[in-house]
């Protein structure tokens, strides 16, 4: 896979404050019909209980403090596995009004927390093929559901902003590699190199499947429990902030050992 993508900029934020829950009745119809279509019973009691953040809002607070790097936009991307509180509103579309972009813009979701690795794939291939130069990746996930699913109530409200160029810049993190399938059978691929690198796993993956030491790493770092498609990233942004990179960040996600992610990420030179 050929690779032009670069990440200038991160910003992440975690939300424990609740908004207040606003009945719209048209809304609770939409909600009905929408979770009867999955073979799901709406329960309104959830959306009262729940911290109400909408996509819009969440990805707002991490847009603003870097707004300067994202006026010259062309594409926004939001990547996800919860829904949007509001599932009739479009986030894509109103965040580009709201911020009077002149981007083309989609999102990621339904393919659970893999979301953020597709979407950079698509960012590159964009990329490559000339149709942009300059992204905005946005990660979000939200607590806040009208019906009932096992361990909701761990989910951390989170979103996630990246800025990606076509173009590095001194200190940028160039993507070296993606690839997925079955990691453990390629493990040799991971340990064979002989310079220290790093490795941000999901929580759930054993590290095991890899029959890696820690002598052959900078760091293992195994990111926290209750973060769905912005696990990685937090994992990612915290670890830029903490150390001067000097090896190949390799990160892997994914549900069932033979079916993990990869990317690595190497930083260009000051």
């Amino acid at each position: 896979m050929k690779c032009k993508l670069y990440i200038n900029k991160i910003v992440g934020k975690t939300f424990t404050k609740k908004s207040s829950y606003i009945r719209n009745n048209i809304n609770i119809q939409f909600q009905k019909d929408l979770a009867k279509s999955y073979g799901l019973v709406m329960e309104e009691k959830l959306l009262e209980e729940g911290r109400n953040l909408s996509f819009s809002y969440m990805c707002s607070q991490v847009i603003d403090p870097i707004k300067d790097l994202v006026e010259d936009i062309d594409l926004l991307v939001i990547a996800h596995c919860t829904p949007n509180i509001d599932p009739a509103v479009s986030t894509v579309n109103n965040l580009i009004e709201k911020y009077s972009l002149k981007a083309k813009g989609f999102a990621i979701s339904d393919i659970g927390i893999i979301a953020p690795f597709i979407a950079i794939k698509s960012i590159n291939d964009s990329f490559i093929s000339g149709k942009s130069k300059k992204a905005l990746l946005l990660i979000v996930d939200q607590s806040t559901l009208p019906y009932k699913v096992s361990g909701l109530k761990q989910i951390v409200d989170s979103s996630i902003a990246c800025i990606l160029e076509s173009d590095s810049k001194p200190g940028s993190l160039g993507l070296k590699s993606w690839s997925n399938g079955d990691l453990s059978q390629k493990a040799n691929e991971l340990i064979k190199h002989t310079e220290k690198r790093s490795l941000i796993l999901r929580s759930s993956i054993k590290l095991n499947h890899f029959r890696l030491s820690n002598e052959n790493w900078d760091s293992i770092a195994s990111s926290s429990s209750g973060y769905l498609c912005t696990e990685l990233f937090f994992e990612l942004s915290k670890y830029i902030e903490k150390n001067r990179i000097s090896s190949e960040i390799i990160l892997i996600d994914g549900e069932e050992k033979d079916n993990l992610y990869k990317m690595s990420f190497i930083q260009v030179g000051e």
